[in-house]
């Protein structure tokens, strides 16, 4: 009976959280709420329902994947792990499948229909083995560049991007040869970016994104700064980078830097790419090697040795200090790549909220 009570008050306490998420979102997201107040809100949640046991634990035959963070025009889909957690191929071929669907259904709009930068310029082709891979910045696409240089000194055989080949040439490899790319859940990604820009060890990396974002960013949410021009050490705060991605739009112009942070999709539009292949940056340790095989180059050159990565604890506690009207923004900003690739907006809400 106090087992049964425990459940009862638990899931009361859920169904309060998430209307008190959904229905503060908008105030907290045009007013200036101090994290003070929000975090105290949330704290209190945390505490009580932790104080009844694991956040994790509910009754035996429940799924947990019914708490539900909706409302946001984001559709929820089945992770790959419910398909199979054994074989790439399988899981592979069902996101491919998923996302050409999608791409049928939705008819989303594309303003970017010429073959410049924003279009091709992530993608390399390898002449040799004939396949194209689209990189996106934040997506291990540094280790992947040094892969694919591997390669091409194994062969020496052409390799450049698609933007150096005449318009013809590039419609005739996007039609014929292989076409391949990994992605990451959005937010984490965008965390990514922001930690490594703004807060890496590297000075130089963070005079340049201060001073080309930093100094747009202090000048409209900090307007009783006395900003001196090349003022550095800024100490941006993630909501702020949020609220300023937020209001330029993700139909905002890419460049080489501005593509960390813009949705995924528009570094590599899988609606005009239509890849082959779509891997997961969470599943690297697997899919890396599966793609290389896949390719037929896995005796040619290996995937680095893969790292676990900390992304879930930086999570949390970076977004702790974000307004949770805007962590619902920054969700709703990538919710064309959350619904293109596969991933779960709610299972990253969880994790924000509650560390699962």
């Amino acid at each position: 009976m106090a087992t049964n009570h425990r459940y009862i008050v638990f899931a009361v306490l859920i169904v309060f959280g998430v209307l008190f998420y959904v229905n503060i979102d908008h105030y907290l997201f045009n007013h200036d709420t101090s994290h003070f107040e929000v975090l105290q809100e949330r704290n209190r949640l945390l505490d009580v329902v932790r104080s009844l046991g694991n956040a994790n634990q509910l009754p035996k035959g429940k799924n947990k994947t019914n708490y539900s963070f909706d409302n946001a025009g984001i559709e929820e889909k089945h992770s790959d792990k419910f398909i199979s957690e054994s074989d790439p191929e399988i899981v592979v071929k069902h996101r491919v499948e998923s996302t050409r669907k999608l791409c049928e259904e939705k008819q989303f709009p594309n303003f970017y229909s010429e073959f410049k930068f924003k279009d091709t310029g992530h993608m390399v082709v390898d002449e040799e083995h004939k396949f194209i891979f689209c990189y996106i910045p934040k997506v291990s696409c540094s280790s992947w560049k040094r892969v694919l240089g591997s390669l091409y000194n194994t062969h020496r055989n052409g390799q450049r991007h698609l933007n150096q080949y005449s318009p013809e040439e590039i419609k005739y490899r996007l039609k014929n040869y292989r076409r391949v790319m990994f992605v990451r859940d959005p937010i984490t990604r965008f965390l990514s970016a922001f930690l490594h820009k703004f807060y890496t060890s590297k000075p130089h990396v963070i005079d340049i994104w201060e001073r080309t974002y930093g100094h747009q960013i202090v000048e409209q949410f900090r307007p009783w700064m006395n900003l001196k021009s090349g003022q550095t050490s800024l100490n941006i705060t993630v909501s702020e980078f949020i609220k300023y991605i937020v209001k330029l739009g993700e139909d905002y112009r890419i460049d080489p830097l501005r593509d960390h942070w813009l949705p995924m999709y528009r570094s590599c539009d899988p609606c005009k790419f239509q890849p082959d292949f779509i891997g997961h940056f969470e599943n690297l340790e697997v899919e890396g090697p599966y793609l290389l095989k896949w390719l037929g180059v896995n005796d040619l050159v290996q995937y680095p040795e893969y790292h676990v990565s900390d992304a879930a604890t930086k999570l949390v506690n970076s977004y702790a200090l974000a307004e949770m009207g805007l962590m619902r923004a920054l969700r709703t900003y990538y919710h064309r790549d959350y619904e293109l690739f596969d991933y779960s907006a709610n299972d990253t809400m969880r994790k924000v909220l509650f560390g699962e």
